[in-house]
């Protein structure tokens, strides 16, 4: 936690921070002369110096003195922990983890000759420091920790084999201030044997990778905390039955077991560490990646009543916490507030755990609130009616639930603002019909074989309807697929992330941007080797060298910049047909022939390079304004005034391109084209390029000047006019003859 004393150091005793908030009281600084906080007749604010923080007191409120910390929870409403927080992010007051300063003492000798490989011991503290337990959470406890079997370390030393020598070598690690050690000694039943592993934490290595280190077997399924929730359960109920039995009303009455009432999933050691000083049984794994089975779940609903998984706010924590709710549909999942990631960590990156939220929201109420609203994936209910008929019901805030972390929402268009109905499958979304989740809620409950009757309440319950879509969650999501100096395709089986230097394959689900149905590319993506290299001659001047030609398409544009072909393959073909059979074959795809000149040659890769150029900035989607281009493909041929010729492979130039981008076609030929209202209509944010095919010699260009180079007004018929940013707006491309 930042410490209040940094803050106010790094930010001149908070005057930095009040000035922020009010800068007129800049010209009061050295005089008693008062300034106005809000809109009054007298200004009745002064700010003075106590010792070296500055604060503020108001006689036009409560004459409360005010330090900066105070003012940003006055002006802001936030909390003290948020409003440190924040300014420490606004003015640059760090707890960024350094590994020059967040570092283990490490020493390392040759093993002796009683040491083995694998050898490892350790040394330890019987108790935590303040700072330790500060480095927790704000409320955890030296008892909280002991409940846990966690223990401070003062190092640990392992053997092994020094990769290089071959050599077995001793190496201790030993913590210190500014690198605390912990460990946690792992119990587990393995039969009738009674076994254990150590498990090393140390929370403050600036690589997140190396924070844990395991010595000894571990089970492949290991629920962290099991152990001491069976133990709580079991003197639980001893305890509760030896005052069961001894209560005279209950003689000759059989004792029933009773569970605990509940336990938390968490995601790690210090969110796990948290629920328990925030008084709730805590389970957790190993890691993300460990699935939770079918026994692990029936091990855990031996103990208790209700079981919370509290996943982290981030995609990966969402994603299995949705996976956990549909497959045990009594976990009720908690979800972590939207707020939480304009905060940073220690590592810089947005807040999204448990031991975050608690840092910031410290109170018992605030934890019982997250509880409070946790939810199940389950929504129907049995249900006594007042003539004591059980019935089965729909709990409609649980129905809500359910289609929200099956993906449905509403979306509201950027352009229209209208909403329509969407489900989100990782990464990909598409629209939807009240009726398809309808027909998506009775689908998944035949699969899942649920009674009958569940079935029939859906199919007989107005909540169902179209009306309940309306209190689906609004989702604000990022279609976003480009960046100045990166562009990101989507193809049926990956995500492909396209730099200046480098080409990087992602699994579509694994990244932070969404991506509509129909966007998505269904080519199979493989990568190939690359088509061509190029070097830069002089300023205007490239050289583009063919590679690998396998490319139907890059042989299209080879052999359609190959302008001198009538020179090279017929004025100037050899007498004997055997040797124009072998230069053709050989020359195929060659845009530098040998029966053509050096200035041919270069006039040739010239043409090419400048359609390679131009294909790539249609690929690109990001829009600059000071290269607000339109592309125009013509023959590269002179004509007499008003002949045309065709069958060059314009067209095929672009229309290629529809496998991978969204491009709107428009008929040049249209002589009227220009004075349609509606003619953009059918762009969207979607529409990569707008194409205008086949425009004539009368083709009045000055119309789309505007439309290249600034902002796009989408007219659509019965629908308000609506202005699509240039950045938001198609790139423009023309053929011609």
């Amino acid at each position: 936690m930042i410490k209040i004393e940094d803050l106010f150091a790094k930010t001149n005793g908070g005057l930095d921070i009040i000035l922020s908030y009010y800068p007129q009281a800049g010209e009061c600084l050295d005089s008693r002369k008062p300034f106005r906080m809000r809109n009054e007749r007298t200004p009745s604010a002064y700010i003075k110096r106590f010792g070296e923080i500055w604060k503020v007191t108001d006689f036009g409120d409560d004459a409360h003195a005010m330090n900066a910390i105070d003012i940003c929870m006055k002006e802001e409403g936030r909390n003290f922990r948020e409003a440190i927080c924040i300014l420490a992010d606004r003015f640059g007051v760090s707890e960024t983890l350094s590994a020059n300063i967040n570092k283990a003492e490490i020493t390392t000798r040759p093993a002796t000759k009683d040491e083995q490989e694998g050898d490892f011991c350790y040394e330890k503290r019987d108790k935590f420091t303040d700072k330790e337990l500060e480095i927790w959470g704000p409320k955890v406890k030296q008892e909280h920790l002991d409940a846990l079997s966690y223990v401070p370390l003062i190092s640990y030393t392992k053997t092994s084999k020094d990769r290089e020598t071959g050599l077995l070598k001793t190496t201790t690690i030993a913590s210190t201030e500014t690198y605390p050690i912990f460990m946690r000694l792992c119990n587990y039943q393995d039969g009738d044997q009674q076994k254990h592993f150590v498990k090393i934490y140390q929370p403050l290595n600036p690589d997140k990778a190396f924070r844990f280190f395991y010595n000894g077997a571990k089970p492949k399924d290991f629920i962290n905390g099991l152990t001491e929730l069976q133990a709580n359960y079991k003197q639980y109920n001893e305890a509760d039955r030896i005052a069961f039995e001894g209560d005279p009303l209950n003689e000759g009455r059989p004792y029933k077991v009773k569970k605990l009432q509940a336990a938390c999933i968490c995601s790690g050691e210090r969110d796990a560490v948290n629920c328990l000083a925030n008084g709730y049984y805590p389970l957790w794994l190993n890691s993300e990646t460990v699935p939770f089975t079918e026994q692990m779940y029936k091990d855990v609903m031996k103990c208790v009543e209700t079981l919370y998984n509290i996943p982290d706010k981030d995609e990966t924590g969402i994603r299995r916490g949705r996976e956990l709710a549909f497959k045990y549909i009594d976990i009720r999942t908690a979800s972590l507030p939207d707020w939480l990631s304009d905060y940073r960590d220690n590592r810089g990156r947005p807040r999204k755990d448990l031991r975050d939220y608690v840092e910031l929201r410290s109170s018992k109420h605030d934890f019982e609130d997250l509880l409070k609203t946790a939810m199940p994936v389950r929504f129907w209910e049995n249900t006594l009616s007042d003539n004591g008929v059980m019935r089965i019901e729909i709990n409609t805030a649980y129905y809500i639930n359910f289609l929200s972390m099956a993906g449905f929402g509403r979306l509201a268009d950027p352009l229209t603002k209208e909403e329509y109905l969407v489900k989100v499958d990782g990464s990909v979304v598409k629209k939807v019909t009240a009726k398809d989740i309808r027909q998506y809620v009775i689908a998944w409950l035949r699969e899942r074989r649920e009674d009958i009757k569940v079935l029939n309440v859906i199919l007989n319950s107005n909540r169902t309807k179209a009306s309940t879509m309306d209190d689906l969650p609004l989702l604000n999501l990022s279609f976003s697929h480009c960046e100045s100096d990166r562009q990101f395709f989507y193809f049926k089986n990956l995500c492909v992330e396209v730099t200046g230097e480098k080409l990087l394959e992602h699994k579509a689900n694994d990244m932070n941007r969404y991506v509509w149905e129909n966007d998505i590319s269904q080519i199979h993506y493989r990568r190939t080797a690359p088509s061509f290299d190029f070097r830069r001659e002089s300023e205007d001047m490239w050289s583009i060298l063919p590679m690998n030609i396998k490319s139907h398409y890059f042989r299209y544009l080879i052999n359609a910049s190959r302008i001198y072909w009538r020179e090279e393959l017929e004025q100037r073909a050899s007498q004997m047909s055997e040797e124009n059979a072998r230069y053709n074959e050989a020359n195929k795809f060659n845009i530098c022939g040998a029966r053509l000149s050096y200035d041919e040659q270069q006039e040739q890769m010239q043409n090419l390079a400048a359609k390679l150029f131009a294909i790539g900035y249609l690929l690109h989607r990001h829009k600059d304004q000071a290269r607000a281009w339109a592309l125009w493909i013509m023959e590269d041929k002179i004509s007499n005034d008003g002949e045309s010729s065709g069958g060059s492979g314009k067209s095929f130039m672009i229309k290629f391109l529809e496998s991978i981008r969204n491009i709107l076609f428009l008929g040049g030929k249209n002589k009227k084209l220009t004075e349609n209202q509606f003619l953009f209509q059918n762009v969207t944010e979607s529409t990569d390029v707008i194409w205008v095919d086949d425009a004539d010699q009368h083709f009045d260009f000055t119309f789309f000047y505007d439309k290249i180079t600034g902002s796009l007004e989408t007219n659509k018929k019965h629908v308000d006019s609506n202005v699509m940013d240039f950045t938001k707006s198609p790139k423009f491309a023309f053929t011609s003859n």
